[in-house]
């Protein structure tokens, strides 16, 4: 049974690499150095942190890494980090997940006062549970003591959660935990580099619809790094929760039919079944229906359906 979701930070929900070449390239021109750190050059250092990444930035010009780092933190802790820092999607997504019923957590190399202030910059602050970062005493990822720690104040074993991470560094540590494994390509990691199992996001939005499909009390159903479940014929469902999610942004209504929707085409097991003496069959016929329409809406820009014959339309072919 998943109950909990794991996220690291950098790379995975926040783009840092922007805010961190900055800092160093302030650093340098405080110095009187000409030289402007490469943004390209910079990203695969993003997960590694610390005096390693900081010493690698500023190459030559590097005094002792441990006063550079000092340095750094101390000017990354006055800046505030944007809310256009974060990749697509996850603004929304994260409260989608919410809505959902996972319990969320943050397990990351960067010091926990500033991973305080980044989620509270960023306004995500609200939806973590817990949030766990580099602490005296802890080894950083890909060791397990970061990860032990979040699942200790969570309060839920490795079982019943799933790590979400961007980097070579987030699989090791959810393969030692033994952990499903979601990767999300838009991160830090070495070029060309895929793990060898888990499941490949693209993107955050393909993150939440993966997550909306899969029954919060019936847990992830990984097999070889794919997620298994029966097809039904005549039901597109990726287009039906990718729409639900999108509309998620201009329509406070549709979480809660995101749930029922997500469960009732799983299995038909129901959150909230219907009051009175609705036939499961019709609820569920309702539910098409109103996914349906959302899938319109959606692929139409969220613009209003001006002919109910569209919608209408659009029920049928989802209908069994």
């Amino acid at each position: 049974m998943t109950r909990a979701i794991v996220f690291d930070l950098d790379g995975t929900l926040v783009d840092s690499c922007g805010i961190c070449v900055a800092i160093l390239d302030g650093m340098l021109a405080d110095r009187g150095v000409p030289d402007r750190i490469d943004p390209n050059f910079a990203r695969p250092l993003m997960s590694f942190g610390g005096e390693k990444m900081v010493a690698a930035l500023l190459g030559g010009h590097c005094g002792d890494p441990t006063d550079e780092l000092a340095e750094f933190r101390a000017r990354y802790s006055a800046l505030a980090t944007p809310q256009s820092s974060l990749f697509g999607g996850v603004a929304d997504g994260i409260s989608v997940l919410r809505e959902l019923g996972f319990v969320l957590a943050i397990c990351s190399n960067k010091p926990q006062h500033l991973c305080d202030k980044v989620l509270a910059d960023t306004g995500l602050a609200g939806h973590f549970s817990v949030v766990v970062g580099a602490t005296p005493g802890l080894r950083p990822k890909p060791a397990s003591d970061l990860l032990d720690k979040t699942l200790a104040d969570l309060g839920i074993s490795a079982g019943e959660c799933v790590f979400v991470g961007d980097s070579e560094l987030d699989h090791a540590v959810a393969v030692q935990a033994v952990m499903p494994f979601h990767f999300l390509t838009h991160g830090y990691a070495e070029a060309g580099w895929t793990p060898d199992d888990g499941v490949i996001h693209d993107h955050f939005d393909q993150l939440v619809a993966a997550f909306a499909r899969l029954p919060v009390s019936d847990g992830a159903r990984l097999i070889g790094g794919k997620r298994q479940r029966p097809a039904r014929a005549g039901v597109n469902d990726d287009e039906i929760i990718a729409a639900a999610v999108h509309l998620q942004i201009a329509h406070e209504t549709v979480p809660r039919a995101l749930i029922m929707g997500a469960e009732l085409l799983n299995d038909k097991q129901v959150l909230a079944r219907p009051p009175g003496s609705a036939s499961l069959w019709a609820w569920e016929g309702c539910m098409r229906f109103i996914f349906a329409a959302l899938a319109v809406m959606a692929l139409g820009s969220c613009t209003t359906m001006t002919n109910q014959n569209s919608a209408t339309s659009a029920a049928a072919h989802f209908a069994d």
